[in-house]
């Protein structure tokens, strides 16, 4: 937003007085998946000063977050694969599977992508109903040890994918 200047903390200043109001949609959804919020050239720049920088990055998940980013059409497809379920009978438009609030969820916790970019992926829904499907998955998740497990089996075999 200009750095620490007086023309960047007035930026900073408008885009937090704006979100109180309703105005712009929450800045920090900007930086999920990379955790980085900024403009495309900033990014790149963290990206770029932290992952190639010195010292040990174990104790730093963070960092491990930023260094893989899957694309969305290999977890598709590779959830279609894991499943059993076609590409077009998981983005379905009206689809209401479990299957389908899964592959959200991995897509928003793998993917350095938005929700509106999901519900574009999924059957061109809108991103309130992704973040629904995705809720409404977790509190399933919480109550289904069953559900929790495969989900967890799933996300485990994303990690084989190259980013």
């Amino acid at each position: 937003m200009g750095g620490d200047t007086r023309k960047g903390r007035q930026a900073y200043l408008k885009t937090i007085q704006e979100a109180i109001t309703g105005g712009v949609d929450n800045p920090l959804a900007l930086g999920k998946g990379s955790g980085i919020v900024g403009e495309n050239e900033f990014i790149e720049w963290v990206k770029e000063k932290i992952l190639n920088g010195k010292g040990d990055k174990r104790e730093q998940p963070s960092l491990q977050r930023l260094r893989k980013s899957l694309n969305p059409e290999l977890v598709i497809a590779k959830f279609a694969e894991i499943t059993g379920k076609g590409k077009e009978e998981l983005c379905q438009r009206g689809s209401r599977a479990a299957e389908r609030a899964q592959l959200m969820e991995l897509l928003y916790r793998h993917c350095d992508i938005t929700q509106p970019e999901i519900g574009r992926l999924v059957g061109r829904v809108d991103y309130s109903a992704v973040s629904q499907a995705r809720k409404r998955l977790q509190e399933k998740m919480a109550g289904d040890k069953d559900l929790k497990k495969k989900y967890d089996e799933i996300a485990e075999q994303l990690t084989t994918l190259s980013c």
